[in-house]
Protein backbone atom coordinates (compact mmCIF):
# COMPACT_ATOMS: atom_id res chain seq x y z
CA UNK A 1 0.00 0.00 0.00
CA UNK A 2 1.38 3.37 -0.77
CA UNK A 3 2.85 4.97 2.87
CA UNK A 4 0.72 8.16 1.98
CA UNK A 5 -2.92 6.68 0.95
CA UNK A 6 -2.87 4.85 4.31
CA UNK A 7 -6.83 5.25 5.06
CA UNK A 8 -8.39 7.39 7.50
CA UNK A 9 -9.07 4.52 9.77
CA UNK A 10 -6.03 3.25 9.99
CA UNK A 11 -4.37 6.26 10.38
CA UNK A 12 -6.27 7.19 13.40
CA UNK A 13 -5.35 3.75 14.84
CA UNK A 14 -1.78 4.23 14.72
CA UNK A 15 -2.32 7.49 16.35
CA UNK A 16 -3.78 6.37 18.82
CA UNK A 17 -1.26 3.22 19.64
CA UNK A 18 1.71 6.07 19.13
CA UNK A 19 -0.42 8.26 22.00
CA UNK A 20 -0.58 5.09 24.02
CA UNK A 21 3.14 4.12 23.81
CA UNK A 22 3.96 7.59 24.27
CA UNK A 23 2.07 7.54 27.78
CA UNK A 24 1.62 3.69 29.18
CA UNK A 25 5.41 2.82 29.01
CA UNK A 26 5.76 0.70 32.28
CA UNK A 27 6.39 -2.29 30.46
CA UNK A 28 9.03 -0.69 28.32
CA UNK A 29 12.62 -2.07 27.80
CA UNK A 30 13.49 0.81 30.07
CA UNK A 31 11.69 -0.76 32.94
CA UNK A 32 13.19 -3.90 33.01
CA UNK A 33 16.91 -2.98 32.28
CA UNK A 34 16.78 -1.14 35.87
CA UNK A 35 13.31 -1.88 37.84
CA UNK A 36 13.02 1.78 36.95
CA UNK A 37 9.74 3.99 35.63
CA UNK A 38 9.95 7.29 33.17
CA UNK A 39 8.00 9.27 35.47
CA UNK A 40 6.72 12.92 34.14
CA UNK A 41 8.29 16.01 35.66
CA UNK A 42 5.52 18.69 36.48
CA UNK A 43 7.79 21.60 38.30
CA UNK A 44 11.34 22.03 39.16
CA UNK A 45 12.56 24.33 42.23
CA UNK A 46 16.49 25.21 41.23
CA UNK A 47 18.91 26.57 43.42
CA UNK A 48 22.13 27.44 41.93
CA UNK A 49 25.10 29.27 43.74
CA UNK A 50 28.44 29.44 40.86
CA UNK A 51 31.68 29.40 42.82
CA UNK A 52 34.05 31.12 40.36
CA UNK A 53 37.34 30.73 41.85
CA UNK A 54 37.28 27.08 42.29
CA UNK A 55 35.36 26.84 39.24
CA UNK A 56 32.54 24.82 40.56
CA UNK A 57 29.24 24.81 41.33
CA UNK A 58 26.82 23.75 44.40
CA UNK A 59 22.95 22.89 43.47
CA UNK A 60 19.92 21.94 45.28
CA UNK A 61 16.63 20.46 42.45
CA UNK A 62 14.00 20.09 43.80
CA UNK A 63 11.68 18.13 41.52
CA UNK A 64 7.67 16.91 41.67
CA UNK A 65 7.15 14.02 39.44
CA UNK A 66 3.88 12.40 38.41
CA UNK A 67 3.67 8.76 37.93
CA UNK A 68 1.70 8.34 34.29
CA UNK A 69 1.69 4.81 34.06
CA UNK A 70 -0.45 2.19 35.00
CA UNK A 71 1.65 0.34 37.33
CA UNK A 72 3.19 1.46 40.72
CA UNK A 73 7.00 3.58 40.52
CA UNK A 74 9.11 1.62 42.81
CA UNK A 75 12.24 3.40 40.80
CA UNK A 76 13.01 6.71 39.63
CA UNK A 77 16.18 7.07 37.15
CA UNK A 78 17.89 10.35 36.83
CA UNK A 79 21.05 11.73 34.80
CA UNK A 80 23.40 14.48 35.83
CA UNK A 81 26.87 15.52 34.29
CA UNK A 82 29.36 13.22 34.79
CA UNK A 83 31.66 15.71 37.13
CA UNK A 84 28.80 16.56 39.00
CA UNK A 85 27.92 14.54 42.50
CA UNK A 86 25.15 14.31 44.16
CA UNK A 87 25.42 14.50 48.17
CA UNK A 88 21.60 13.63 49.61
CA UNK A 89 18.64 12.95 47.88
CA UNK A 90 15.41 13.91 50.33
CA UNK A 91 11.51 13.58 50.05
CA UNK A 92 9.26 17.01 50.77
CA UNK A 93 9.78 16.41 54.56
CA UNK A 94 13.61 16.34 54.19
CA UNK A 95 14.16 12.60 54.80
CA UNK A 96 16.62 11.37 53.39
CA UNK A 97 15.92 8.78 50.27
CA UNK A 98 18.59 6.08 49.40
CA UNK A 99 19.82 6.17 45.87
CA UNK A 100 23.42 4.78 43.80
CA UNK A 101 25.27 6.72 41.58
CA UNK A 102 27.51 5.58 38.47
CA UNK A 103 29.61 6.82 35.67
CA UNK A 104 28.05 5.24 32.82
CA UNK A 105 28.35 5.63 29.20
CA UNK A 106 25.64 5.68 27.09
CA UNK A 107 24.57 1.82 25.60
CA UNK A 108 24.34 3.19 22.19
CA UNK A 109 26.50 6.36 22.07
CA UNK A 110 29.35 5.14 24.23
CA UNK A 111 31.09 8.55 23.70
CA UNK A 112 28.58 10.38 26.11
CA UNK A 113 28.75 9.34 29.67
CA UNK A 114 26.66 10.69 32.67
CA UNK A 115 26.26 10.13 36.27
CA UNK A 116 23.49 7.70 36.41
CA UNK A 117 21.21 7.69 39.22
CA UNK A 118 18.93 5.98 40.33
CA UNK A 119 16.93 6.51 43.59
CA UNK A 120 14.36 3.96 45.50
CA UNK A 121 11.45 5.48 46.88
CA UNK A 122 10.64 4.26 50.12
CA UNK A 123 7.00 3.58 48.92
CA UNK A 124 5.65 3.09 45.83
CA UNK A 125 4.47 5.84 43.27
CA UNK A 126 1.23 4.41 43.01
CA UNK A 127 -0.67 5.68 39.06
CA UNK A 128 -1.41 9.24 38.73
CA UNK A 129 0.33 10.48 42.04
CA UNK A 130 2.82 12.56 42.32
CA UNK A 131 6.15 12.79 45.11
CA UNK A 132 8.59 15.99 45.16
CA UNK A 133 12.41 15.07 45.91
CA UNK A 134 15.02 16.92 46.34
CA UNK A 135 18.80 16.40 44.93
CA UNK A 136 21.37 18.11 46.32
CA UNK A 137 24.40 17.92 43.89
CA UNK A 138 27.86 19.59 43.16
CA UNK A 139 31.37 20.08 41.24
CA UNK A 140 32.52 21.11 37.42
CA UNK A 141 31.55 21.91 34.15
CA UNK A 142 33.49 21.33 31.41
CA UNK A 143 31.62 20.54 28.66
CA UNK A 144 30.94 18.31 26.40
CA UNK A 145 32.47 19.25 22.96
CA UNK A 146 33.61 15.65 22.29
CA UNK A 147 30.01 14.36 21.96
CA UNK A 148 27.96 17.79 21.15
CA UNK A 149 30.36 20.56 19.00
CA UNK A 150 28.88 23.04 20.41
CA UNK A 151 28.58 22.35 24.90
CA UNK A 152 31.63 24.11 25.94
CA UNK A 153 29.75 24.62 28.64
CA UNK A 154 32.27 25.57 32.15
CA UNK A 155 32.09 28.09 35.26
CA UNK A 156 34.21 31.48 33.44
CA UNK A 157 33.08 35.03 34.58
CA UNK A 158 33.30 36.14 30.95
CA UNK A 159 29.93 33.63 30.08
CA UNK A 160 28.83 30.33 32.16
CA UNK A 161 25.86 28.88 30.75
CA UNK A 162 23.80 26.55 32.66
CA UNK A 163 21.53 24.17 30.28
CA UNK A 164 20.15 21.10 29.79
CA UNK A 165 22.41 20.47 27.32
CA UNK A 166 25.42 19.62 29.76
CA UNK A 167 23.07 18.00 32.35
CA UNK A 168 24.03 20.97 34.93
CA UNK A 169 20.63 19.68 36.86
CA UNK A 170 19.61 16.34 36.75
CA UNK A 171 17.01 15.37 34.57
CA UNK A 172 14.61 12.24 34.32
CA UNK A 173 16.37 9.52 31.69
CA UNK A 174 18.57 6.60 31.42
CA UNK A 175 21.96 6.25 29.21
CA UNK A 176 20.67 5.87 26.11
CA UNK A 177 19.89 7.24 23.29
CA UNK A 178 16.97 5.61 22.14
CA UNK A 179 15.29 4.48 25.29
CA UNK A 180 15.25 8.46 26.31
CA UNK A 181 13.96 9.28 22.73
CA UNK A 182 11.09 6.67 23.03
CA UNK A 183 9.18 8.03 25.73
CA UNK A 184 7.27 10.98 27.25
CA UNK A 185 8.66 14.22 26.25
CA UNK A 186 9.04 16.06 29.50
CA UNK A 187 7.04 20.00 29.47
CA UNK A 188 7.40 21.65 33.13
CA UNK A 189 7.77 24.72 35.29
CA UNK A 190 10.17 25.92 37.21
CA UNK A 191 11.56 28.63 39.69
CA UNK A 192 15.19 29.08 39.73
CA UNK A 193 17.29 31.08 42.18
CA UNK A 194 20.97 31.83 40.92
CA UNK A 195 23.42 33.11 42.81
CA UNK A 196 26.53 35.07 41.24
CA UNK A 197 29.10 38.00 42.00
CA UNK A 198 27.50 41.17 41.82
CA UNK A 199 29.43 42.06 38.70
CA UNK A 200 27.80 39.34 36.86
CA UNK A 201 24.34 39.69 35.74
CA UNK A 202 21.58 36.03 35.60
CA UNK A 203 19.75 35.96 32.07
CA UNK A 204 16.77 33.77 31.28
CA UNK A 205 13.11 34.24 29.57
CA UNK A 206 11.24 33.99 32.74
CA UNK A 207 9.41 36.42 35.19
CA UNK A 208 12.67 38.13 37.16
CA UNK A 209 10.88 37.42 40.63
CA UNK A 210 13.37 38.90 43.28
CA UNK A 211 17.12 39.99 42.77
CA UNK A 212 18.52 40.49 45.59
CA UNK A 213 22.05 41.65 47.67
CA UNK A 214 23.70 39.32 49.44
CA UNK A 215 26.85 39.35 51.58
CA UNK A 216 30.62 38.99 50.45
CA UNK A 217 29.70 40.92 47.23
CA UNK A 218 26.96 38.26 45.81
CA UNK A 219 23.47 38.82 44.13
CA UNK A 220 20.37 36.43 43.89
CA UNK A 221 18.31 36.26 41.12
CA UNK A 222 15.11 34.62 41.11
CA UNK A 223 13.19 33.68 37.93
CA UNK A 224 9.77 31.53 37.36
CA UNK A 225 8.85 30.50 34.01
CA UNK A 226 5.90 31.73 32.01
CA UNK A 227 4.63 28.58 30.88
CA UNK A 228 5.79 24.56 31.30
CA UNK A 229 8.52 24.29 29.03
CA UNK A 230 11.00 21.50 28.34
CA UNK A 231 14.65 23.41 29.25
CA UNK A 232 16.03 25.58 31.31
CA UNK A 233 18.44 28.24 30.22
CA UNK A 234 20.63 30.48 32.68
CA UNK A 235 23.31 32.34 31.19
CA UNK A 236 25.90 34.48 33.44
CA UNK A 237 28.12 37.67 32.16
CA UNK A 238 28.14 41.01 32.42
CA UNK A 239 25.23 41.70 30.80
CA UNK A 240 23.28 44.69 29.25
CA UNK A 241 19.31 44.63 29.05
CA UNK A 242 17.62 46.41 26.18
CA UNK A 243 14.11 46.33 26.15
CA UNK A 244 11.42 47.21 23.46
CA UNK A 245 7.72 46.64 24.89
CA UNK A 246 7.40 42.74 26.00
CA UNK A 247 10.66 41.91 24.15
CA UNK A 248 14.12 41.97 25.82
CA UNK A 249 17.44 40.97 25.33
CA UNK A 250 20.10 40.58 27.04
CA UNK A 251 23.72 41.74 25.27
CA UNK A 252 27.73 41.32 25.70
CA UNK A 253 28.70 45.26 26.81
CA UNK A 254 30.44 44.97 23.16
CA UNK A 255 27.22 44.62 21.18
CA UNK A 256 24.69 46.73 22.74
CA UNK A 257 24.08 48.94 19.87
CA UNK A 258 23.82 45.37 17.77
CA UNK A 259 20.76 44.56 20.21
CA UNK A 260 18.53 47.20 18.54
CA UNK A 261 19.03 45.62 15.30
CA UNK A 262 18.01 41.86 16.82
CA UNK A 263 14.95 43.73 18.57
CA UNK A 264 14.17 45.51 14.94
CA UNK A 265 14.88 41.94 13.12
CA UNK A 266 12.43 40.21 15.98
CA UNK A 267 9.42 42.67 15.04
CA UNK A 268 10.11 42.51 11.21
CA UNK A 269 10.28 38.93 11.46
CA UNK A 270 7.30 38.25 13.48
CA UNK A 271 5.37 40.37 11.56
CA UNK A 272 6.33 38.18 8.78
CA UNK A 273 5.54 34.80 10.02
CA UNK A 274 2.43 36.10 11.86
CA UNK A 275 1.24 37.34 8.55
CA UNK A 276 1.63 34.19 6.90
CA UNK A 277 0.71 31.31 9.85
CA UNK A 278 -1.10 33.39 12.10
CA UNK A 279 -1.34 34.98 15.65
CA UNK A 280 0.59 32.56 18.51
CA UNK A 281 -1.66 31.47 20.68
CA UNK A 282 0.71 33.10 23.47
CA UNK A 283 2.60 36.16 22.43
CA UNK A 284 3.30 37.77 26.24
CA UNK A 285 7.16 38.88 25.08
CA UNK A 286 10.45 37.00 23.99
CA UNK A 287 13.74 36.82 24.98
CA UNK A 288 16.67 36.93 23.35
CA UNK A 289 19.80 36.33 25.34
CA UNK A 290 23.45 36.62 23.46
CA UNK A 291 26.22 33.63 23.63
CA UNK A 292 29.28 33.33 22.31
CA UNK A 293 29.56 31.69 18.76
CA UNK A 294 29.93 27.86 18.57
CA UNK A 295 27.47 27.41 21.65
CA UNK A 296 24.72 26.21 20.03
CA UNK A 297 21.28 28.41 19.41
CA UNK A 298 18.30 26.91 21.01
CA UNK A 299 14.55 28.21 21.23
CA UNK A 300 12.36 27.70 24.45
CA UNK A 301 8.21 29.02 24.97
CA UNK A 302 9.82 32.16 25.76
CA UNK A 303 13.12 32.31 25.29
CA UNK A 304 15.46 32.46 22.57
CA UNK A 305 19.60 31.91 23.29
CA UNK A 306 21.64 33.23 19.82
CA UNK A 307 25.06 33.09 19.23
CA UNK A 308 26.83 36.43 18.45
CA UNK A 309 27.11 35.80 14.56
CA UNK A 310 23.34 37.57 14.71
CA UNK A 311 24.72 40.21 16.70
CA UNK A 312 27.96 40.96 14.95
CA UNK A 313 27.41 40.01 11.13
CA UNK A 314 24.17 41.72 9.46
CA UNK A 315 24.45 38.88 7.15
CA UNK A 316 24.30 36.45 9.55
CA UNK A 317 20.98 37.76 10.80
CA UNK A 318 19.23 34.42 9.08
CA UNK A 319 20.34 32.58 12.05
CA UNK A 320 18.06 34.67 13.84
CA UNK A 321 15.08 33.90 11.58
CA UNK A 322 15.81 30.47 12.03
CA UNK A 323 15.45 30.26 15.79
CA UNK A 324 12.11 32.54 15.42
CA UNK A 325 11.01 30.74 13.02
CA UNK A 326 10.64 27.47 15.92
CA UNK A 327 8.09 29.52 17.54
CA UNK A 328 5.34 28.38 14.66
CA UNK A 329 5.65 24.54 15.39
CA UNK A 330 4.07 22.15 16.16
CA UNK A 331 4.55 19.20 18.93
CA UNK A 332 5.15 15.67 16.42
CA UNK A 333 4.71 12.56 18.56
CA UNK A 334 6.33 10.59 16.29
CA UNK A 335 8.21 7.59 18.02
CA UNK A 336 11.30 8.83 17.41
CA UNK A 337 10.65 12.05 15.49
CA UNK A 338 13.02 12.57 12.75
CA UNK A 339 12.72 16.02 13.31
CA UNK A 340 11.32 17.33 9.80
CA UNK A 341 11.02 21.01 11.98
CA UNK A 342 14.53 21.99 11.31
CA UNK A 343 14.54 21.86 7.40
CA UNK A 344 11.63 23.50 7.68
CA UNK A 345 13.62 26.45 10.06
CA UNK A 346 16.71 26.49 7.20
CA UNK A 347 14.00 26.93 4.62
CA UNK A 348 12.45 29.82 6.28
CA UNK A 349 15.42 31.05 7.36
CA UNK A 350 16.37 31.95 3.63
CA UNK A 351 12.84 33.19 2.40
CA UNK A 352 12.54 35.38 5.18
CA UNK A 353 16.09 36.87 3.77
CA UNK A 354 14.73 36.92 0.79
CA UNK A 355 11.54 38.95 1.71
CA UNK A 356 13.22 41.21 4.79
CA UNK A 357 16.90 42.09 3.09
CA UNK A 358 15.61 42.03 -0.41
CA UNK A 359 18.98 39.45 -1.16
CA UNK A 360 18.73 36.36 -3.36
CA UNK A 361 18.83 33.45 -0.66
CA UNK A 362 17.32 30.17 -1.49
CA UNK A 363 18.49 29.09 -5.14
CA UNK A 364 22.25 29.48 -3.97
CA UNK A 365 21.65 27.72 -1.04
CA UNK A 366 19.62 24.64 -2.39
CA UNK A 367 22.55 24.36 -4.61
CA UNK A 368 24.97 23.93 -1.78
CA UNK A 369 23.04 21.68 -0.09
CA UNK A 370 22.63 19.44 -2.95
CA UNK A 371 26.18 19.14 -2.90
CA UNK A 372 26.47 18.44 0.15
CA UNK A 373 24.24 15.92 0.63
CA UNK A 374 25.53 14.39 -2.26
CA UNK A 375 28.95 14.09 -0.95
CA UNK A 376 28.00 12.41 2.25
CA UNK A 377 25.11 10.28 0.80
CA UNK A 378 28.11 8.65 -1.88
CA UNK A 379 30.51 8.24 1.38
CA UNK A 380 28.10 7.25 3.90
CA UNK A 381 25.45 4.63 2.15
CA UNK A 382 24.88 3.55 5.09
CA UNK A 383 22.58 6.68 5.84
CA UNK A 384 20.29 6.03 2.51
CA UNK A 385 17.07 5.69 4.41
CA UNK A 386 13.51 7.51 4.31
CA UNK A 387 13.83 11.02 5.96
CA UNK A 388 11.05 10.16 8.47
CA UNK A 389 13.17 6.99 9.71
CA UNK A 390 16.23 10.11 10.82
CA UNK A 391 14.89 9.56 14.53
CA UNK A 392 15.14 5.71 14.35
CA UNK A 393 18.60 5.67 12.48
CA UNK A 394 19.76 8.63 15.35
CA UNK A 395 20.84 10.80 12.23
CA UNK A 396 18.42 13.38 12.64
CA UNK A 397 21.25 16.18 11.75
CA UNK A 398 20.10 14.94 7.67
CA UNK A 399 16.79 16.59 8.86
CA UNK A 400 18.48 19.94 8.45
CA UNK A 401 19.67 19.82 4.49
CA UNK A 402 16.90 16.94 3.11
CA UNK A 403 14.71 19.05 5.20
CA UNK A 404 15.66 22.11 3.69
CA UNK A 405 15.62 20.78 0.24
CA UNK A 406 12.03 19.10 0.64
CA UNK A 407 10.74 22.28 2.04
CA UNK A 408 11.89 24.13 -0.80
CA UNK A 409 10.46 21.64 -3.22
CA UNK A 410 7.24 21.68 -1.77
CA UNK A 411 6.87 24.95 -1.50
CA UNK A 412 7.52 25.83 -4.97
CA UNK A 413 5.08 23.02 -5.99
CA UNK A 414 2.35 24.48 -4.56
CA UNK A 415 3.40 28.24 -4.45
CA UNK A 416 3.67 31.07 -2.16
CA UNK A 417 0.33 31.35 -0.97
CA UNK A 418 -0.62 28.03 -0.90
CA UNK A 419 2.10 27.12 0.91
CA UNK A 420 1.80 29.93 3.79
CA UNK A 421 -2.24 28.60 3.81
CA UNK A 422 -1.61 25.28 4.77
CA UNK A 423 0.96 25.34 7.05
CA UNK A 424 -0.58 28.34 8.51
CA UNK A 425 -4.07 26.58 9.21
CA UNK A 426 -1.66 23.40 10.12
CA UNK A 427 -0.12 25.44 12.99
CA UNK A 428 -3.47 27.13 13.93
CA UNK A 429 -5.11 24.13 14.08
CA UNK A 430 -2.33 21.73 16.81
CA UNK A 431 -0.69 24.99 18.00
CA UNK A 432 -1.59 23.56 21.44
CA UNK A 433 -1.98 20.05 21.24
CA UNK A 434 0.39 17.18 19.36
CA UNK A 435 -0.02 15.45 16.27
CA UNK A 436 2.11 13.34 13.78
CA UNK A 437 3.92 13.83 10.50
CA UNK A 438 1.33 11.78 8.73
CA UNK A 439 -1.13 14.25 9.47
CA UNK A 440 1.08 16.84 8.51
CA UNK A 441 1.22 15.50 5.34
CA UNK A 442 -2.87 14.80 5.36
CA UNK A 443 -3.65 18.55 6.55
CA UNK A 444 -1.16 20.16 3.96
CA UNK A 445 -2.42 17.94 0.90
CA UNK A 446 -6.06 18.82 1.45
CA UNK A 447 -4.96 22.44 1.84
CA UNK A 448 -3.27 23.23 -1.74
CA UNK A 449 -4.46 22.75 -4.78
CA UNK A 450 -1.48 20.45 -5.98
CA UNK A 451 -1.22 17.20 -5.20
CA UNK A 452 1.90 17.04 -3.12
CA UNK A 453 1.45 12.94 -2.53
CA UNK A 454 4.33 11.80 -4.46
CA UNK A 455 6.95 14.47 -2.92
CA UNK A 456 6.16 13.41 0.29
CA UNK A 457 6.23 9.55 -0.69
CA UNK A 458 9.88 10.31 -2.03
CA UNK A 459 11.22 12.75 -0.03
CA UNK A 460 9.53 11.74 3.41
CA UNK A 461 8.86 7.89 3.16
CA UNK A 462 11.11 6.89 0.21
CA UNK A 463 14.47 7.03 -0.86
CA UNK A 464 13.82 7.93 -4.51
CA UNK A 465 14.71 11.74 -3.50
CA UNK A 466 19.09 9.91 -2.75
CA UNK A 467 18.88 9.07 -6.70
CA UNK A 468 17.93 12.56 -7.65
CA UNK A 469 20.77 14.12 -5.44
CA UNK A 470 23.43 11.75 -6.47
CA UNK A 471 22.48 11.65 -10.07
CA UNK A 472 23.03 15.53 -9.79
CA UNK A 473 19.31 16.02 -11.46
CA UNK A 474 18.50 19.70 -11.76
CA UNK A 475 16.14 21.49 -9.57
CA UNK A 476 13.52 22.60 -12.30
CA UNK A 477 13.56 18.91 -13.53
CA UNK A 478 12.95 17.40 -9.96
CA UNK A 479 10.64 20.24 -9.57
CA UNK A 480 8.69 19.21 -13.04
CA UNK A 481 8.52 16.08 -11.50
CA UNK A 482 6.23 16.85 -9.21
CA UNK A 483 4.21 19.78 -10.59
CA UNK A 484 2.54 17.49 -13.04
Amino acid sequence: MNRVCIPVFLFLCLSCILLLTTLLFADSPADDTYGATYVDTKHIDLTITVDYDNERLHGICQMTFLNPTDKPAIRIPLLLYRLLSVKTITDAAGHPIPFTQQIMRYDDFDIQQENFILIDLPQPLVPQDSITISVEYEGALLGRSEVYGYVYDHIDPAFTIIRNDCSAFPWVGFPSWAKNRALIFQRYTYRASINVPDSLVVANGGDLVAKSALDNGRIEYIYKSRRPSWRMDFAVAPYQRITRGQDAVFCFPEDTLNANKILDAMANAKKLYTDWFGPLPHDDGLTVIEIPDDNGSQTDVTTIIQTAAAFKDEHSMYEFYHELSHKWNVSIIDIPHCRWEEGLACFLQDLVTEKLEHRPALDSTISRTMARLKSSFESKPANRVPMIDYGKQQITGYSYLVGRVFFYLLYETVGHDDFVKAYGSFFQQYAESETTTEEFYRYFNAQTKTDVGRLFEEWMYGTEYIDLIVNETPTADILARYKR
